[in-house]
């Protein structure tokens, strides 16, 4: 299995947890936090790449182990979910593969409490790209996402559907009050993903006509 390109970042829990911290303090941590993700641990010797020297509001977010690595906690936490539920689909749909399903059968019904990160996740992208306050919880949302997600779609999907149709929508009075998660995760869902592949394909169209 390839590495996983990316990991969950809660902007509201970062932007707390660095309030004390200045913009160059700030900008190392998050170059640690990518360091770690693709390393696993990082040596005392990493940490001083990055900081030049010994600071304590960085040092502190990180752990040591018995060898004396450093590693930020709830990044490995967040890291060790995502890889868990990443084997678990994949396992899901090879097992899928090799029996009969019964008509009933929802797939992937066991993730949906490892889910419940990505959902929130995406709630929060779309509260902050339109300006709104819809809630994670709602059962409505929470299915419409999962269904999207059992469907093989990933968080940067959600993303993109979200950047597509606020671009489209967030200026228009009148479809503005259609950046909400029952038309954008709907089955309309595809659609919107490749609407900027399209455009930008008809604009390639348009420009070898004119020549």
């Amino acid at each position: 299995m390839a590495k996983d390109p990316a990991f969950l970042f809660y902007s509201n829990d970062f932007l707390s947890g660095t309030f004390t911290m200045d913009n160059e303090q700030v900008g190392k941590y998050i170059r640690l936090l990518c360091l770690q993700h693709q390393k696993g641990i990082l040596s005392k010797k990493d940490m001083l790449k990055i900081c030049k020297t010994y600071d304590e509001d960085i040092f502190c977010k990180f752990t040591q182990d018995n060898e004396g690595n450093y590693f930020n906690i709830r990044l490995k936490e967040e890291y060790d979910k995502r890889k868990a539920y990443s084997e678990s689909r994949s396992k899901n749909r090879k097992s899928i593969k090799k029996k009969k399903v019964s008509k009933s059968y929802v797939p992937h019904m066991e993730n949906e409490n490892e889910n419940k990160d990505i959902i929130k996740s995406v709630i929060e992208y779309l509260n902050t790209k339109t300006n709104k306050k819809f809630k994670y919880s709602s059962k409505k949302t929470i299915d419409l996402i999962n269904a999207r997600l059992n469907e093989g779609f990933v968080i940067n999907d959600f993303e993109k559907v979200i950047d597509n149709k606020t671009k489209d929508w967030i200026s228009n009075k009148e479809m503005n009050e259609y950046l909400r998660p029952e038309t954008l995760f709907s089955n309309k869902f595809e659609g919107y993903l490749n609407i900027t592949e399209i455009k930008e394909k008809t604009k390639e169209i348009e420009v070898i006509d004119w020549k």
